[in-house]
């Protein structure tokens, strides 16, 4: 059986059985209990933790992405409610920010949900939310628009972590990149 030593969060001890025919000794980390064994654990490919993290990053994307197409098309069959409303939030050009609108929500969700460049669809995506949150949720003494402004910073949020950890393998940005290989 081979030695335990525990090593600090930035320190690693070679083993002193090294070269002797022992089993090099197992390390665990000191820290808390639940990050003691992190890095075993975490080359562990379980399948079924694979189909779960599959499944769930396809979800979130497609819901995310049925919050713009929604939105978008709703845009599409109301344009003078959409300006009048550009323009009581004192913003310039409400023709242009419609189309603006249109454009990012109905094309930015559906590169979103099939997965297309989904990285820079997702910033694009959040600069758009963050943008829009603070053009038009700011009365943050008003619950309701406060309540607004941070499902904005939410939504945000869930971008974000598309944009940082990729669509997953139900995209077309990982077809792209199988059959780059």
């Amino acid at each position: 059986m081979g030695a335990v030593r525990i090593v600090g969060k930035h320190e690693r001890q070679k083993s002193c059985f090294a070269g002797s025919g022992n089993p090099a000794p197992q390390v665990a980390r000191a820290g808390p209990f639940f990050l003691r064994n992190l890095h075993v654990t975490a080359k562990l490919k379980d399948p079924t933790m694979q189909n779960l993290d599959t499944a769930l990053a396809a979800s979130g994307r497609f819901l995310i992405a049925a919050l713009f197409l929604l939105s978008g098309v709703a845009k599409i069959s109301a344009p003078a409610m959409i300006e009048g409303y550009i323009t009581s939030a004192g913003l310039p050009a409400p023709f242009l920010g419609y189309l603006i609108a249109i454009i990012v929500e109905v094309g930015g969700g559906l590169l979103l949900l099939v997965g297309f460049q989904t990285r820079i669809v997702a910033l694009i995506l959040a600069g758009f939310a963050l943008a829009a949150a603070l053009a038009f949720h700011n009365k943050f003494s008003d619950p309701n628009e406060m309540i607004h402004f941070l499902k904005d910073i939410a939504i945000i949020g869930g971008l974000l972590q598309v944009a940082a950890f990729g669509p997953g393998s139900v995209s077309l940005d990982a077809r792209r990149l199988s059959l780059a290989r």
